[in-house]
This record gives C-alpha cells, structure tokens and sequence, in this order.
C-alpha cells in the first residue's frame, strides 16, 4: 500500500533551492508508471532514491542533482542529470517508497551552516571523515568532496553538518 511520502526538490535553476514537497500515492504511482518520462537512480550511501527524467537533452543540466548522485554513488560519476530532480528514501516492503532520509534532508534544506565532507563505501562499513575544511555552502562541499574523493574512486562522498 502506498503511502504519502516527504521528498525533497532539486531544481535544475541554481537560483532555486531545494525545497520539501508531499508526495501522495498518486503522483508516486504516476512517478512509477512503466515506461514514464522518470527513472530511479540508486543511491548507496547514504541510502536513498533519486528520481530523475529519463535521458532528455532538451532540459536543462541539472548540476546540484548531479552532484548528489555523483557522491552517493561511485558508479555513477560521469553521468548528468537533466530537469529536476526528486530525492525519496529507499524503496519499502509495500513497493512504495520511504521519506527522504535525514541524512539528505539535514544538509540539503539548511540554508546557512557549515558542512564537512566524509568517506564510505558504499555498501556501508566505517567513514572517514576529513577533519577539515569545512564550507559554508552544500553543494561546494560536495564539489570539493567529490574533488578529494578521486584519490578514493570507490567511496561514496558524504557531506554532513559540521558540529
């Protein structure tokens, strides 16, 4: 049985910043429709699900959704999202899906604070977190994680909230 679920808004405008939207067993069941406009992308670590358009070069590259799936997932990190993005948390028994994970929300919706970046493999196990820099922006944390992380191709980058 699906259920409504708190997701969070990526938008491809970068002036735009990512916001919480509701999203309803209708819109997730349209959001699943076979063969539809959207696919789901896998996110590891930390885990969760990005729903994206289906390649369509005709929208706008969307950097800050990129970045995110970039970090999440090693596999995944040469590729581009285009149009805006939903971010949800890991499918559920019912074949719905879950709300997005604090570890998103936390990070994406705070509009001031300072982030560090950490290390993980993606299948889960111990971070390594690097003690410094930290930034004032999330998506220049994840841009300068994903930076550090080409000495550690294998490892998800995560950005958390400095204490």
């Amino acid at each position: 049985m699906f259920h409504t679920v708190t997701g969070v808004l990526v938008p491809s405008d970068t002036s735009t910043p990512p916001s919480l939207m509701r999203l309803g067993p209708e819109k997730i069941a349209l959001m699943r429709s076979e063969g539809g406009l959207l696919r789901v992308v896998d996110l590891p670590q930390p885990a969760a699900t990005l729903w994206v358009f289906r390649d369509d070069d005709r929208l706008p590259r969307n950097p800050r959704a990129s970045l995110i799936m970039r970090a999440a997932n090693p596999e995944k990190r040469q590729e581009t999202v285009c149009g805006d993005a939903v971010l949800l948390g890991v499918a559920d028994v019912d074949g719905g899906y879950r709300s997005a994970p604090p570890d998103y929300t936390d990070v994406l919706l705070l509009s001031a604070g300072r982030f560090r970046v950490e290390f993980q493999p993606p299948q889960g196990g111990r971070r390594l977190a690097l003690s410094s820099p930290e930034w004032t922006e999330v998506f220049t944390a994840y841009r300068q994680g994903l930076s550090v992380g080409r000495a550690l191709p294998r490892m998800a980058v995560r950005v958390v909230c400095a204490p």
